[in-house]
């Protein structure tokens, strides 16, 4: 069992029948009452997204996952499809479960699928991943007066970000698949 202190971001765990991913986390404590737990949630079966407050001593309920490599291969208009690294078995996954998460994941590219109960939940990526830029407006001179110092840009995936001007077609840059932003130039 989980306390609410335990319940920080990315924490999976169940309550009223539900699997639940936590998303945001925040503690208060007001005077001489009792701390509260405010966290945002994910609902991994139906991707909604729910609020929920807990108080000191609740409890709800740990789950265990299992985690497998894999690589991925391909996507068509419905599904991702990926390979089990350990049995070569081939997994398709639903796009909708993996909206967030496809401008950031590249044929032959490793990450680790998520599953709860023998169904699968949810694919893990690395922190950071390198992306080819495929299209992106020139640098024109004069427009770091202006104050704009990023330009919109489409990476090899279709992915939209905003990158420094510095940037260019070709370029390989890393970026943050949390947060979906530019890191840096990598040469």
């Amino acid at each position: 069992m989980l306390e609410p202190n335990d319940l920080k971001k990315g924490v999976i765990f169940k309550y009223k029948d539900a699997l639940l991913e936590v998303t945001d986390y925040s503690h208060t404590h007001k005077g001489r009452g009792s701390a509260t737990v405010t966290i945002k949630v994910r609902d991994l079966l139906t991707n909604s997204v729910l609020t929920f407050n807990f108080k000191a001593g609740e409890k709800v309920e740990e789950v265990v996952l299992e985690r497998r490599a894999a690589e991925y291969l391909y996507q068509d208009q419905t599904a991702l499809h990926f390979m089990d690294t350990a049995n070569f078995e081939q997994i398709s996954v639903d796009k909708s479960l993996l909206d967030d998460k496809v401008g950031f994941i590249k044929e032959g590219q490793g990450v680790t699928l998520v599953q709860y109960e023998d169904r699968l939940i949810d694919v893990d990526l690395p922190p950071k991943v390198v992306l080819k830029v495929k299209s992106t407006e020139p640098a024109v001179k004069g427009d770091t007066a202006s104050g704009t110092v990023f330009k919109p840009a489409t990476l090899e995936t279709d992915y939209q970000i905003n990158v420094p001007l510095f940037v260019k077609e070709g370029d390989l840059i890393r970026v943050n698949t949390e947060t979906g932003e530019y890191v840096e130039r990598v040469s």
